[in-house]
């Protein structure tokens, strides 16, 4: 290449291939500050501009991106260039796994160049690496414990990749489906010598197929033929269809009755011949290798391979050389540079994935609560005992680099992680930044490597795993480019303490629990009811989200329900649709106005609703395909040819046009089926499934009134929000109700949110500071209340009680209550302040400092900068009011302020409580009965008791002369210093005599110190 390009954060560096399909790049990408080596491959303009194709690339990449094993080639992220970023016009690609290596038809074909056969047992071991690999996709289930029913669809010599340290691995995974839909009947001839009978006869493929182009290649392999090599073209295909093999031991003498056995069992022209499963295909291959006289394993590999394509060769230009079009990613893994940190913050040592973390901002620190996850391989010695040390130490290693490969694929690259030893692992989840659901993102991932460590429990089944996900404390320091990150080490033994609570299950601490239990099944474990953890069981499909969130009463939203009304009768009279946005801060209830609207409706509703998810927004069509489910009343099992039959008997009850019909099945068979390789006629299936919808709301509305709910409209993908907008745009439809009128909802106010909570309680008066201390925090908004009042219980404060499963208390309050920052939210709270730049992330946490309420002259001092810009950029975001009549600020949400407060790192909060207490001191408007009390809390807190102390006695002596009616808090103000300065005779002895002066006065000789 004359000059290197970029694709996103990718130099590509050398065109090793190219194909039919795509070309391959080597490049080099920063994964947060890992320099790492990849295959990047560019897809073709021609098939990139393709609308079709685009959908259906993105919806196998990601699914390819499940696969996590050694033997599949890995693929880390996939997208769409920029014009300015390539030569070619927003091109797709895929970025992949990069095997230092040749193809297996590399090796076939220089094998028979130098007419050696290549040895049976070899041939054999290179298949059974294969089917590990193949069975466990095929095998491969999702986050909800069903199965994702993978299949290859073009498995062939080009698409097994050896490495040089004799790695076999399968590249290319669901890719040739999306060439399939895209591309003509013939395109692909070249791979016709590979198909099963039923694929080349256009049915339904499953992993059956799979099993007979592995036997195809195997028999290549070992006869040195193909049974359809004397085939081209139209006949190859219907030698394919009738399969017709030549017993190989005709043609090779030297293969014996075992292997033979197991090639007939693979090609049987019939699936229900063949092998079920690749596992059982492999368990023979197995067997017929024990049965050899010599050890063929991943050695005799790379012997084979170093002998045929010697050292002094570079496999970068024999992969670039005569290119059979494959899209095999081959090149060497690059060296991991950086350093790790452990959790004391030392150095560790070189080549670990966590590494210092690159961003382009100044020098400042943080502390966050972060998603976090604990893992421990248990049972290591057994192991050892059986296998040998070096051997369970290589599998060790192997999985740190699955985990590793698995973080690698986040999206937003938010993963940082290290190995602490051998057997230990630490993931911390938001660095440099946090999102709303961290949590159940960071528990998907946890299933996949509990999932997925089933792989080397195969070859060591004495291994266990146990795994925490915890909120740890984590300091983070930015420095220029670096972000340095330590944790608390008590909370890592909590959680390491937690790991080894049940082997083999995934652990979740209360915290955790709380802010996931919405999107994922789980269950108690344990027999402590003040702190419970749980296990994980599986996500929830989403009608089981949904049910979760009801059952809470809607409470004064009268009005809203009013206009909810009259709009829903203004649509029936004037049979036009009408479109409705319910717009409000997350948590005042939206989704509770609507089902209060539903339930109390007195006319019979057609309710057709659709929820979008955040991890579900890069798959094309999945919001429109939710909302299909729903009408068809499709459960998350049913797939294939059973969803489409489900939604055709749902069709003929409100579309009795049979053309109508056919255009809807039309469009929805590909998204709903798919495992249907068949082509699309039209060119934009986008246009297809609009019509699809637009027929099918119109059917439906003119039986009864619809009612097309659309929830969580920010993950939507982009093709079901342009269908939606053109939708939305119509007026031709029948009378329809789809969710521009907007109903704003509001905050509540004191006195509905105090018969919010109450109603809550089992015995509301009992716990009265408890209720108000939930409504202050709460402010009004029914998400944030109702999310404290259930953490109570998610955290062991309380118990649910009664027939109505009302709160009542596990252990007596404190006596100075503070109702902590709940779960849920705190993940709001850490992705809005994460969205700040770092400078305004600064000046919003030290502006905390200074309470609910500040002026702009005391945060310029606090800052030592002027802060105009900055809190005119905090009202447009809406964290900080515009200021007062008396020029003061305030936070918009105390929790923002209380969180923002909490992430300062104790030295800078320190810092600023100092300069705000300097501060109020050298004001000329400084009142001493006034401020006394504040000056002393910030420096309190700034770690000066003796300066706090003398501010707290004055203060006490303030309120003393205001009465009677201030003598509490003149009690207050001497004990705290008393507990300040225990050693301050002086002070001391001032603040005893006139605290016992007050409780003489009335009367509380108890409390007297004698």
């Amino acid at each position: 290449m004359e000059a290197v390009q970029k694709i996103g954060k990718f130099s590509l560096l050398d065109k090793i291939g190219q194909g039919g399909m795509a070309d391959v790049y080597l490049a080099e990408a920063n994964y947060n500050g890992l320099r790492k080596t990849v295959a990047l491959k560019r897809i073709l303009q021609a098939l990139s501009a393709n609308a079709h194709f685009r959908d259906t690339f993105r919806y196998e990449a990601e699914l390819s991106m499940e696969l996590n094993h050694p033997n599949v080639v890995q693929v880390f992220e996939y997208g769409q260039a920029s014009p300015q970023e390539s030569d070619v016009n927003g091109c797709l690609y895929m970025v992949m796994e990069f095997v230092d290596g040749v193809d297996l038809m590399k090796l076939i074909r220089k094998n028979t160049e130098l007419q050696k056969p290549l040895p049976l047992g070899l041939a054999a071991y290179i298949i059974s690496e294969v089917l590990r690999g193949l069975d466990y996709a095929h095998r491969l289930t999702g986050p909800d414990g069903r199965p994702l029913e993978l299949v290859h669809r073009d498995m062939s010599p080009q698409n097994i990749l050896l490495s040089r340290e004799g790695a076999v691995k399968v590249t290319d995974f669901g890719i040739a489906k999306a060439l399939g839909r895209y591309e003509e009947e013939g395109i692909l001839r070249g791979k016709l010598h590979y198909m099963s009978p039923e694929q080349a006869r256009t049915e339904a493929v499953d992993c059956r197929s799979d099993i007979f182009a592995v036997g195809l290649i195997l028999y290549e392999m070992v006869s040195g033929t193909h049974p359809y090599a004397a085939f081209k073209g139209h006949k190859a295909l219907e030698a394919a269809r009738r399969a017709e093999i030549t017993p190989p031991s005709l043609i090779n003498a030297r293969i014996p009755v075992e292997l033979e056995q197991i090639l007939r069992r693979a090609l049987a022209p019939r699936k229900e011949d063949r092998y079920q499963r690749g596992k059982d295909m492999q368990a023979d291959l197995s067997r017929f290798l024990h049965s050899l006289p010599d050890l063929v394993d991943a050695t005799t590999l790379v012997e084979t391979i170093l002998e045929i394509f010697p050292e002094s060769t570079s496999l970068r230009n024999l992969a670039r050389a005569g290119s059979s079009g494959t899209m095999g990613a081959l090149g060497r893994e690059g060296k991991l540079t950086g350093t790790m940190e452990t959790d004391t913050g030392r150095i560790g040592q070189e080549g670990h994935l966590t590494l210092d973390t690159h961003t382009l901002v100044m020098k400042f620190k943080e502390s966050k609560s972060l998603v976090s996850m604990v893992i421990r391989v248990l049972n290591v010695e057994a192991a050892a005992e059986k296998l040998g040390a070096e051997r369970v130490n290589q599998l060790l290693d192997q999985f740190g680099a699955m985990i590793q490969n698995i973080l690698l694929k986040d999206k937003q690259s938010r993963y940082r992680n290290r190995r602490d030893d051998q057997t230990t692992f630490l993931v911390v989840r938001g660095i440099p930044y946090t999102g709303e659901y961290d949590e159940s993102e960071l528990l998907r991932d946890a299933h996949k490597i509990r999932r997925d460590f089933a792989v080397y429990r195969e070859v060591a089944p004495e291994l266990e795993l146990g795994i925490c996900v915890y909120r740890l404390a984590v300091d983070l320091e930015h420095d220029h480019q670096v972000i340095h990150w330590t944790v608390n080490p008590v909370e890592l033994q909590e959680a390491l303490k937690w790991a080894l609570m049940i082997p083999g299950e995934i652990i979740v601490s209360p915290f955790i629990y709380a802010a996931a239990k919405y999107n994922w099944e789980m269950e108690p474990v344990g027999n402590d009811p003040e702190n419970p953890v749980h296990r994980l069981l599986r996500q929830k499909d989403r009608d089981e989200r949904l049910q979760s969130r009801v059952g809470t009463a809607l409470i004064g939203r009268g009005f809203e329900l009013d206009r909810l009304r009259d709009l829903f009768h203004h649509v029936r009279e004037s049979t036009r649709p009408e479109h409705l946005v319910v717009l409000g801060e997350m948590g005042v209830g939206k989704s509770a106005l609507l089902q209060e609207f539903i339930r109390t409706s007195k006319v019979k509703l057609e309710i057709i609703r659709a929820e979008s998810r955040p991890y579900l927004q890069y798959a094309p069509f999945a919001f429109i395909m939710d909302f299909v489910r729903d009408f068809a009343r499709l459960n998350v099992e049913a797939k294939g040819e059973d969803s489409l039959l489900r939604l055709y008997t749902a069709l003929t009850n409100v579309v009795p046009d049979e053309e109508n019909r056919e255009a809807i099945l039309k469009a929805f068979r590909p998204i709903l089926d798919s495992r249907q390789d068949e082509n699309v006629a039209h060119p934009n299936l986008g246009i297809l499934v609009t019509r699809a919808l637009e027929i099918l709301i119109a059917s439906v509305s003119m039986k009864r009134p619809v009612l097309a709910v659309f929830e969580d409209m920010q993950w939507a993908d982009e093709q079901s929000k342009r269908i939606l907008q053109e939708l939305r745009e119509r007026t031709d439809i029948p009378a329809y109700f789809l969710a521009t009128r907007p109903i704003v909802l509001q905050n509540m106010d004191e006195e509905t949110s105090r018969k919010f909570v109450s109603s809550r309680f089992l015995a509301p008066d009992q716990v009265r500071p408890l209720v108000e201390a939930i409504i202050a925090k709460g402010e009004g908004n029914p998400f944030y209340l109702n999310e404290m009042i259930a953490s109570l219980v998610d955290t062991g404060q309380c118990r649910l009680e009664g027939p109505e499963r009302k709160l009542t208390l596990n252990r007596a309050l404190p006596s100075e209550l503070d109702v902590k920052l709940f779960p849920t939210l705190e993940g709001i709270l850490s992705a809005r302040l994460d969205a700040l730049s770092p400078d305004l992330r600064r000046i919003l946490r030290i502006a905390a400092v200074l309470g609910r309420k500040f002026s702009k002259k005391s945060l310029d001092a606090a800052c030592g900068e002027d802060t105009a810009e900055a809190l005119d950029a905090f009202v447009k975001k809406q964290l900080i009011r515009p200021p007062d009549t008396d020029g003061r600020h305030s936070f918009v949400q105390s929790m923002m302020r209380d969180y923002a407060y909490s992430s300062l790192p104790l030295e800078e909060r320190a810092a600023a409580h100092r300069i705000q207490a300097e501060s109020m001191i050298a004001s000329d408007g400084y009142k001493p009965a006034i401020d006394d009390v504040m000056i002393a809390r910030h420096l309190e807190l700034s770690g000066q008791p003796e300066k706090a102390a003398e501010f707290y006695l004055a203060a006490a002596h303030h309120a003393r002369k205001l009465g009677t009616n201030s003598n509490s808090e003149a009690i207050r103000h001497y004990e705290k210093v008393l507990e300040l300065v225990p050693d301050q005779k002086d002070m001391v002895y001032h603040a005893h005599r006139d605290r016992e002066t007050i409780l003489r006065s009335q009367g509380r000789r108890e409390e007297q110190v004698a």
